[in-house]
């Protein structure tokens, strides 16, 4: 009989808590409960989560495109993800990318999907810090051409700038579109 109560008490509590509720999917992770997260990991998520209004301009400065980026935890906590949704010189432009921190290599991994401009649809990037600035690296191929990316996420609490440099692997990049974000 009390094996029975004992049983009885932890499924109680185990629904119990499974009702309350899972962080904001928008939540840092410095307002939910991650002790173990690694402090890049964090400063990551701190400086990006949110949902940003975005403006993409060329290399001169010109308006050539619009829309929205929201960077938020994925259920579970893990990953980190980034879904944009803009329209560009008049057409969709929409991609996804997701990072997670690998405890074994301690280092934070990324991958990148755009299947209108990457020919393998997905491909992983490298992701480090430089101060506060995210900074992004990695390959594609598009047209059966290999390129290289380099780019680098500057943000404040309300203002987010990605600068983007493009390239050949091995060579010097050169300056992409650059996104400027205004977070909602």
């Amino acid at each position: 009989m009390k094996i029975m109560q004992v049983f009885v008490i932890a499924v109680v509590s185990s629904l119990g808590n499974a009702r309350q509720p899972l962080p904001s999917a928008s939540a840092s992770f410095s307002t939910t409960e991650t002790a173990q997260v690694p402090v890049q990991m964090r400063a990551i998520v701190d400086a990006l989560a949110g949902t940003w209004s975005i403006t993409w301009t060329d290399k001169d400065g010109r308006l050539i495109g619009k829309g929205e980026e929201v960077w938020k935890i994925a259920p579970g906590g893990i990953p980190f993800i980034e879904e944009n949704r803009s329209t560009v010189n008049g057409k969709p432009a929409e991609d996804y990318a997701a990072m997670w921190w690998d405890g074994k290599a301690q280092t934070v991994h990324g991958i990148w999907c755009d299947a209108t401009i990457n020919d393998e649809g997905c491909n992983g990037f490298n992701v480090s810090l430089d101060g506060k600035d995210v900074v992004l690296t990695g390959e594609w191929e598009y047209q059966g051409k290999r390129q290289s990316w380099r780019e680098v996420l500057s943000a404040t609490r309300t203002a987010l700038t990605q600068t983007l440099y493009v390239g050949e692997p091995g060579k010097e990049s050169k300056p992409a579109p650059t996104i400027h974000g205004t977070k909602r």
